[in-house]
């Protein structure tokens, strides 16, 4: 008995020594591409890696709506940089004018993607749209669209971004 475990003990150490082993050399630091290194087993708080945007050159079929979101949220993250410059400032008038215009840009940004999720759940292939003050543009991805369909569309726009059933425009993409 008293073998065994000696022989438990013996194994239990080895094993120990060895993932210690392996710990301290799993520290070493793993690089992606030539941007400033960060270790991955380290804190990643203030770590910053850019993304860049590949833009597809077919405007045609799918890739125009990839490339409308694209182009939407540079345009939206552009917004955001100049906005968040006068959140900051030390003048009332401007802080609030600028808390207003983000608040804005969120709220579009809700509506647009509860638009377009919407529709997509109910049937449509792709969708994009374009909230733009009380006017709201929707352009589906298909040859062409019944009287139905857009009626469809133009009533769940009215229901979810609250504009009138005229200032809705449909358009169908392909």
């Amino acid at each position: 008995m008293k073998k065994v475990i000696a022989f438990t003990l013996v194994v239990i150490v080895t094993v120990s020594i060895c993932l210690l082993t392996i710990g301290k050399n799993n520290e070493e630091k793993i690089y992606l591409n030539d941007e400033q290194a960060v270790a991955v087993c380290q804190d990643v708080q203030n770590a910053y890696i850019s993304f860049s945007y590949e833009m597809i050159d077919n405007e045609n079929g799918l890739n125009y709506f990839v490339n409308y979101r694209i182009r939407r949220e540079q345009f939206r993250q552009e917004s955001k940089d100049m906005l968040s410059c006068l959140l900051d400032s030390d003048i009332p008038a401007t802080r609030e004018e600028a808390q207003k215009k983000w608040l804005l840009l969120n709220n579009e940004i809700s509506v647009e993607g509860e638009i377009e999720n919407s529709l997509k759940i109910r049937g449509f292939k792709d969708v994009v749209s374009d909230l733009n003050g009380k006017k709201v543009s929707v352009i589906v991805y298909a040859e062409h669209l019944e009287i139905d369909q857009i009626d469809f569309i133009k009533n769940t726009v009215v229901d979810i971004a609250g504009v009138s059933y005229i200032n809705v425009d449909v358009l169908a993409k392909t």
